[in-house]
């Protein structure tokens, strides 16, 4: 599990190819991606392409997560893409207090 300082630029990164392995980018309003926190299930939030600046395209089926909103917590999220090719992927990562601040 990936552990970030509060405040440090959390980055989570989507590769989407098709069913011969090439890159291939997702169809409009997606991907989104689903961040919630452990203890605060039922409550997470949805950041969508091409409505989120977090979400990023930076090349075919290249998609990536970017903040530094985070506050302290342990969170898990999934990338979702619905259409010809659904698609998730889940994961999770922790975000401790900074100590020095």
């Amino acid at each position: 599990m990936n552990v970030y300082i509060e405040g440090q630029n959390i980055r989570l990164d989507l590769a989407l190819k098709d069913l011969d392995g090439d890159p291939v980018n997702a169809g409009s309003g997606f991907p989104r991606l689903v961040l919630d926190e452990y203890y605060n299930t039922g409550s997470g939030t949805a950041y969508v392409h091409g409505v989120d600046d977090e979400i990023t395209n930076s090349g075919s089926g290249a998609y990536g997560f970017d903040s530094v909103e985070i506050l302290s917590g342990q969170y898990r999220y999934e990338w979702q893409v619905d259409g010809d090719a659904p698609w998730r992927e889940r994961g999770e990562f922790r975000v401790v207090p900074d100590l020095e601040s």
